[in-house]
């Protein structure tokens, strides 16, 4: 069994791959207050693009996603239901718009056989359910005809023992123990052979109609598919093998050495380029000029889908390739040179991004449920300057995409360039509160908080400025409430983390002073100490009774480096 990714990688693999670089949209360029202008992509068709040949490889598409075993119950009615719907909606516009006729006929025998199929399932399903009453005998016999001739009884959930011979007598019969088993095994082999049967006739008309169709348009050899040659379909049946999380960078390897072979092939098929959308992971690992090659190549591949709108759907997943792609190029190169948003050193490509993310919104036909798209293009803004409206894009997506860390400290970063400083506030609160964000040292070095740390810099210091507690504990107890340096004998020292965020290398210096003026100094180090975590010094020195001064012990760590003041202290008594 093949899972739906597989069937239709493999039938991309069939017709080869072509990845060619297009400039849809004029380079960014700098406007008032320094953002750079988001480019407006509108994607027209080239010249070159056919619309018979897009279908021709389209129904190979539909041929090769058929599902590959009966087995899988809902699911293989729901996907045969899917080449259903889509097979009529194509046939309806090719005979509305008195296409070529080898296409209508194909696309009207691809349409019977899968409606055949799903009529061959629901009477399956009603003699399945006949035979559990205790029926099967007589609903077999009577249901005979209904798969006419050597046609096989399809079934969901339970196998449905119901077969024909050739003769057209239904000869399953619903038995109990071994005789039964044997008739499901029947049954299913029968339906196996039919379908094999079934598909494989269909390809052939399939490739006479290709082959008429590039004589008539000189289409190079081809390039209509059903010809591909079978080292091309093995090479990537190879690919797909090694596609899964232990071996991407292999299969990385070996993709960009099968699109290299294939590329001249089908220089004007976009449809061998869709197979990105499913790769995207493995392209993101890419360097970022690589990715934005093949961006370019998802771009010019757009411009190759037939102008008619039935086919937004593939020029939107094209556009989708290409965007994400770009975005992820922008913001790896970001990484990689310690970039921030407001230090972008490539903001004219980030527009681009943007100007690929406000294309994709108007195509894609069911919208941005999840606020993927949006939320995107809100980042991409962000990296060319546009702060204030990716904060609005942001903001509109936040209910959607905004249940964690990354989303929130980003939010709150716009918020500053914006000037909402209140609103950076809160997120940076709830950033250390609700989840737990580690790392305050990011946020204190960061240039996008630097209009927050330079407006608001009380509300900013309190954010982030670690907190502890520091208490004495005393070693010698007499049985009385003892309070801090009051006693005799060697006390311990106990420091707690009261900060929202863990804290390194951990430093308790300074002194305190006794009642009889002796100084009892401190050199205490720790490595780490999680939120809320205490850690205790023991024996550290011996304090006389009397009030004790302690206000010369500092706090420092990692998260107070650059500070003005070490952390903040609160002296307890134990």
């Amino acid at each position: 069994m093949k899972s739906p990714i597989f069937c239709f990688l493999l039938f991309l693999a069939l017709f080869g791959s072509v990845l060619y670089a297009s400039d849809a949209g004029a380079p960014g360029v700098r406007a008032p207050g320094g953002a750079v202008e988001v480019p407006k992509i509108e994607i027209t068709t080239a010249p070159e693009a056919s619309e018979p040949l897009f279908l021709i490889r389209l129904i190979e598409g539909f041929y090769m996603e058929w599902p590959e075993t009966v087995d899988q119950g809902k699911n293989f009615q729901a996907k045969l239901g899917d080449l259903r719907d889509r097979s009529y909606l194509h046939s309806e516009n090719i005979k509305g718009r008195k296409l070529e006729e080898p296409l209508a006929s194909l696309y009207d025998k691809f349409l019977t056989m899968v409606r055949a199929y799903i009529n061959s399932l629901d009477d399956a399903k009603f003699i399945n359910k006949k035979a559990t009453e205790g029926l099967g005998w007589d609903i077999a016999q009577g249901m005979g005809g209904i798969a006419s001739g050597a046609a096989r009884v399809f079934f969901m959930g339970d196998v449905i023992g119901g077969y024909s011979n050739a003769t057209g007598g239904a000869s399953g019969v619903f038995r109990p123990g071994a005789t039964r088993t044997e008739e499901k095994a029947k049954a299913l082999a029968a339906i196996v052979r039919q379908r094999d049967e079934n598909l494989s006739n269909f390809i052939g008309s399939l490739q006479n109609a290709a082959f008429m169709l590039t004589d008539k348009y000189n289409w190079p050899k081809g390039s209509a598919g059903c010809l591909a040659p079978k080292e091309d379909r093995a090479a990537f049946q190879k690919i797909v093998g090694l596609y899964n999380p232990a071996k991407a960078r292999e299969a990385q390897v070996a993709l960009a050495r099968f699109a290299a072979t294939a590329k001249e092939q089908r220089p004007n098929d976009p449809l061998v380029i869709l197979w990105y959308f499913d790769f995207l992971p493995l392209l993101k690992e890419r360097p970022p000029e690589q990715m934005l090659e093949r961006a370019a190549d998802a771009r010019r591949a757009a411009t190759l889908v037939p102008a008619p709108s039935i086919y937004d759907g593939y020029r939107a997943k094209l556009l989708f390739t290409a965007a994400t792609l770009t975005t992820e190029a922008v913001r790896k190169k970001m990484a990689s040179q310690g970039e921030t948003w407001s230090t972008c050193s490539d903001p004219a490509t980030a527009a681009q991004a943007a100007g690929l993310w406000d294309a994709c919104l108007k195509l894609f036909p069911r919208g941005d449920p999840s606020g993927e798209m949006e939320e995107e293009r809100a980042w991409a803004l962000a990296a060319c300057g546009h702060y204030k409206e990716a904060l609005t894009q942001a903001q509109a997506v936040q209910e959607k995409r905004g249940a964690n860390a990354a989303f929130t400290i980003n939010l709150a970063a716009l918020q500053s360039l914006s000037g909402d400083l209140e609103g950076a506030c809160a997120s940076l609160k709830l950033l250390f509160g609700k989840y737990a964000y580690p790392d305050v040292l990011k946020i204190k070095n960061d240039p996008d908080f630097q209009p927050l740390r330079d407006a608001n810099i009380e509300a900013y210091t309190t954010l982030v400025r670690p907190r502890c507690t520091l208490g004495i504990d005393l070693g010698w107890k007499t049985g009385r409430t003892l309070t801090l340096g009051i006693g005799f004998g060697t006390d311990d020292v106990i420091v707690t983390n009261k900060s929202p965020f863990p804290l390194t290398h951990v430093h308790v210096s300074g002194h305190a002073v006794d009642a009889k003026g002796k100084e009892a100094p401190l050199d205490l180090k720790t490595d780490r100490l999680k939120p809320g975590q205490a850690y205790k010094w023991e024996k550290v020195f011996t304090l006389s009774r009397g009030e004790a001064d302690t206000q010369a012990i500092k706090i420092e760590c990692d998260q107070t480096a650059g500070d003005a003041e070490p952390a903040s202290i609160e002296f307890t008594k134990l």
